[in-house]
Order: C-alpha cells, then structure tokens, then sequence
C-alpha cells in the first residue's frame, strides 16, 4: 500500500513541476513580468492617435497584445489578430512574425496546443523571410529578428512539452539555445536551459536534467536575475525529490524560498512551501511538514491557485493520517476531493477517492468506502480513456506540426532552388555570350587565316606555275637544242659517209687514172683531213642522245644485254625518226642491209609479228 501512495505522490508532484516550467517558459516570451509595468491605458490612448504611423499601430497592438495576455485573453488574441492583418497588408515581416507569437501563446494560455504549434509555425515561416531581407548583422533589425526566431521555438518547444512529447521540446529548446548563444546569454538563456533540464527530467534522464538546470543556475547568477535563479534552484530541489535525494531537495527548496521570500514573492512561494512539506512529511516530520503546510495556508486567501489549494488540502490529510488523525484527514481529503471535482481536476479525484476508500474501510464504513471504491474505479477508467484520446490529439498534433515543418523546409528548399536556377541561368547565359564571342572570333581569324592561306596559296601557285612554265620551257628549248644538235651531228655523219663515198670514188678514178698521181694523192689526203674530225662523231651523238633520252640505251640492255653497239645506233636512230633510207646513210649501209639490221633487232627485242618496231623503241 505505501508503495501505491509513492506513485500517486510522485505523479503530483511531476504535475506541479511540469505547471511551473510552463509558466517560466511563457515569461520568456517578452520582459520579466516580475519587473514589468501595466502600459494598458497609455497604449490603449495611442491607438486612438490619428496621427500614429501604420509600423507604430502593428507595433502597439502587438504590446497591448501581451500586455493583456493573463489578465483577459480573449482581448489579447484580438488585438493581436489586428496587428497580424496589418502588418501582412503592408509587408511587415518581423511584426507578423510577432503577431503569430503573440496568438500562438494565446493558444498555450488557452490550452489548444494544437493551434498554438500551428500559429508559431507560421511565425516561423515569416522568420525565413526576414532572413532573406535582414542578413548584416549590423541591421538595427537584426538582433531583433534573432530574439523573434529564439522566442517561436521556445513556445513551440512548451508546445511540445505539455503534450508530453519531451524529445521534440528538447530538439526546439536546443535550436533557441543555439540563437540564445549569439545573444550572449540572459536570463531568457537561463530559462531555455531550465525548460531542456525539465523535459529531460520527464523523460526520467535525472543527470542530464541537472546538468542542463545548474547551466541554467549559472547563466542566471551571472544576468543577476533572482527570480529565474529562484525558479531554478526550484526545479533543482523537484529532481533531487523524484531521484530521493529528499536532504539535497530540502537544501534547494530551502534556497528558493529564501529568495521568494526576500523578493515577496507570495505567488510561487505558496508553491515552494508545498514542495518542502513534502519533503518532510517523506522523512515523517510531520510537525515540521505542517508548519509549512499552515504557511501555504495562510497565503491562498490572497493567491488563490487551483492547484496548490486542491494540494494543501490532500498534503493536510496527508499529514493528519501519518499521525493516525484519521477523522480529521478524511476531512482533508473529502476537501481535496470537493475542490478537484470544482476545479475539474480527475487526477487529484482520483488520488483523493483512493485514500478515502482506505480510511473509510479501516473505519469499517463500508458504504463509503464502496461509493469511494466506485468512484475511483470510475476514474481510473475515464482517465485510461482520456488518455488514449489525448495521445490520439498528441498524434494529430504532431502530424500537423510535421506537415507544418515540412512546408517550412520545402519553402527552403525552394528558395534554395530558385537561388540555384538562377545562377545557373546566369552562368548559362555568360558560358553562352562567351562560347558565341569565342566562335564567332574563331571564326573571323580562321576566315582571315583562311583568306590569307588561299592569297599566299594562290600566289604560291602562280609563282610555282610560272617557274614550271619557265622551267619546261627552258627543257623544251634545250630538248630542241639537242634535237637539232644530234640531227646535225647525224647529217654530219652523213656528210663523213658522203665523204668516204667521194674518197673511195676518186681512189677508183686514180686507179683507172694513173696520170698526176701526186696531185690526185694531195687531194686525197686534204679529203681523209676532213673527215678525220668527225671519228668521235659516234661518241659525241650518243653523248647528246643520253641527255635528252637519259635512261634509253639501258633501258635496252635490261631487255637484251647483249644488244651490239651497232644494234644501239640502229635504235638511237628509229628514236629520232629516221627512215630506212636516212639510216642507211647514216650508217653507210645499204636499205637492204638496214631492213636486214632491222629483222634481226626485232628478234632481240622478242618483238611479235604485230609488234611495230618504231613504235615499240619511241615508247622505251
């Protein structure tokens, strides 16, 4: 039985813990209420202002928005949902993103989790944009955009915490950290801290829960800020009690309340006073536990809350059966029990039922214990119901904060998208201007090259033309020039035979004749004289037909080595044209002798019957 009692115990107290880190995570959402001042009447006078500028009124509307946020909030959504629709109007980025801030902890404040997600969402989405236009850190904008940026994700972060989905708060606390950091710490800092020390603490993560409320602790000792650094070292106190470090808690506890009480504090110390009877009615000291109780007490009249009343009351019972007072705490208990159904509070209904059935069957009061049986079955059935549709909504919550985030991050992905095209449309269109300017240049200097090229080329050819056209008819003229020199060394071959023919004529005259031999021999002689130069005349032919016919008489041999020079002579002279009859006078032969000479340098050259013999030696 003592063991059901620490459970339920410890899930009151979970709920007080969770309620305070709520209302610290909402203070961070503008300045310090502890320090602010009401600026109701002086704001809702400048409203009124004909002369007060479009930014001014967002601006106005927005702070009377938050000025009103727990006093009537109804009013505070209004005035907050007029300076959304003017500032969207003209283009107020940074003062939408705060009417979504403001409406969104409207929400919170009305318990819509749900449309309070999707509210500061939307703020988010405005914070993209303003990234976009406010980027120099030097913009008087920009720190404001980075305050507006931390105080969305803090919300969202509450959001998420109060629908229990502990590691989502952490992943949002965690990003308005990382921007709490560029703003050099405070006590917004501390509380972000606080709020991830919190949620790590739900997810029964004791370590890291301290661990991230003693950076809270430290960052808000340095702000100097006393009643975040009392909220804390609260908290710091809750984790020690659930981990059962009930001496630790008390130390806490203790430091809270001493600070509580030197600010004035009554509000939160009504609180802190419940957690300290608390951990003294764990170590049963029970005298000492209702001091604390009777200080809670005498402060609810002035600060009445709904939960630390429906507590005092069951702590009272609490503490009166420890001491075996058990009328007096089913007194206690039947309190606690009438101001939950009050308050509608099924939690502490059913905590309240639970004991009461105990005392009343130990009182042998079987009727009520069954009635109390009953109800307390009762609830605990409900509760399991509410349960499951809570974690339904919590379910529906999600989705739609995903769905939320993803039209975020497919908004910046589009945006990072269209910055890509258009650099690669830039780039495009310069590789395009460029590529064009390259070609079309190439183009000019191959043209200018090409121009160039066919000028020279063209010149070229007309130089090499005339050097050939110079050249062959420089070779014509000399082959005409050797021409005429081989027909004139041949008709002087003529001519020697001619000579010869006189010479052996007169020798055939002397030798009919026999008279004036002496004369006859001297004209002989002077005759022989003259034809005397003309015996190299063979060599020098056949040295003026090689140059003209350089390859001739060996092409010849190639077909019949042994061709006679006299067959060689006989070929030279059919090359130059020469007829039978010129031939034989060339030679001194007869035609008949030349057409034998002929028959028989056929066969060497294997000619055929067909074969035409001038024609065959003109082709060689």
């Amino acid at each position: 039985m003592a063991t059901k009692h620490f459970i339920i115990d410890r899930l009151r107290y979970r709920n007080l813990f969770l309620k305070r880190v709520y209302f610290f995570g909402i203070l961070l959402l503008i300045v310090n209420p502890l320090h602010a001042i009401s600026e109701k009447d002086s704001l809702l006078s400048l409203l009124k202002s004909e002369t007060i500028s479009t930014d001014a009124r967002a601006k106005t509307l927005i702070h009377l928005s938050w000025d009103l946020m727990y006093e009537n909030t109804d009013s505070a959504f209004y005035y907050a949902r007029q300076a959304a629709e003017i500032s969207i109007q003209h283009k107020l980025v940074l003062d939408v993103a705060d009417s979504y801030n403001a409406l969104g902890v409207c929400q919170i404040v009305f318990s819509d989790y749900e449309n309070a997600i999707v509210l500061l969402d939307s703020g988010l989405l405005y914070i993209e944009r303003a990234k976009l236009l406010i980027q120099d850190s030097l913009n008087k904008d920009f720190s404001r955009r980075l305050n507006r940026e931390m105080s969305l994700l803090t919300n969202i972060g509450n959001c998420y915490y109060h629908t229990a989905h502990y590691q989502d708060a952490i992943r949002y606390y965690l990003l308005a950290n990382k921007i709490a950091d560029q703003q050099r710490g405070g006590w917004r800092q501390a509380i972000i801290l606080s709020s991830i020390g919190s949620s790590y603490n739900e997810l029964m993560k004791f370590d890291l829960s301290l661990k991230y409320q003693f950076l809270s602790l430290d960052i808000a000792k340095q702000a100097q800020d006393s009643s975040v650094i009392a909220n804390t070292l609260t908290n710091i106190g809750t984790i020690y009690f659930l981990m059962d470090s009930i001496e630790k808690s008390k130390h806490y506890t203790f430091l809270s309340m001493d600070i509580y009480e030197k600010l004035h504090l009554d509000y939160f110390l009504s609180t802190v006073y419940l957690n300290q009877a608390q951990n003294l009615i764990r170590q049963r000291k029970y005298d000492s536990a209702n001091i604390y109780l009777d200080k809670t007490l005498r402060l609810l009249p002035e600060y009445p809350e709904k939960e630390s009343e429906i507590f005092y009351n069951y702590q009272k019972g609490q503490y009166e059966q420890s001491n075996g007072n058990n009328s007096s705490a089913i007194n206690y208990y039947q309190k606690a029990y009438l101001l939950s159904m009050k308050y509608e509070s099924d939690k502490y209904k059913l905590f309240s039922s639970y004991r009461l059935e105990n005392l009343y069957a130990l009182a042998k009061q079987f009727d009520s214990a069954y009635h109390y049986l009953k109800i307390s079955k009762q609830l605990s059935d409900s509760l399991f119901s509410i349960e499951s549709d809570k974690k339904l909504t919590e379910m529906e919550v999600k989705y739609q904060v995903s769905k939320r985030e993803t039209a975020i991050n497919n908004l910046k992905k589009q945006q990072e998208r269209d910055q890509q095209i258009r650099l690669l449309l830039i780039i495009l269109l310069l590789v395009i201007i460029l590529s064009s300017t390259g070609i079309i240049s190439s183009y000019m200097v191959r043209r200018k090259k090409t121009k160039q090229l066919h000028k020279t080329e063209k010149k070229l050819m007309a130089t090499e033309l005339l050097k050939n056209q110079v050249e062959q008819q420089k070779l014509t003229e000399d082959i005409e020039h050797k021409t005429k020199q081989l027909t004139t060394h041949a008709l002087n071959m003529m001519q020697k035979n001619k000579l010869l023919q006189e010479v052996n004529d007169s020798i055939v005259a002397i030798v009919k004749k026999p008279d004036n031999l002496e004369e006859s021999f001297r004209k002989l002689k002077r005759q022989i004289n003259r034809s005397i130069k003309a015996d190299d005349d063979w060599e020098v032919f056949k040295m003026y037909f090689e140059q003209i016919n350089n390859t001739f008489f060996d092409s010849l041999k190639e077909i019949n080595p042994k061709l006679t020079n006299h067959d060689l002579r006989l070929c030279a002279l059919i090359k130059l044209n020469l007829n039978i009859k010129e031939t034989a006078a060339v030679l001194n032969l007869s035609p008949n002798s030349i057409k034998s000479a002929r028959y028989k340098l056929r066969k060497k050259l294997e000619l055929k019957t067909a074969d035409d013999l001038s024609e065959f030696i003109q082709n060689i």
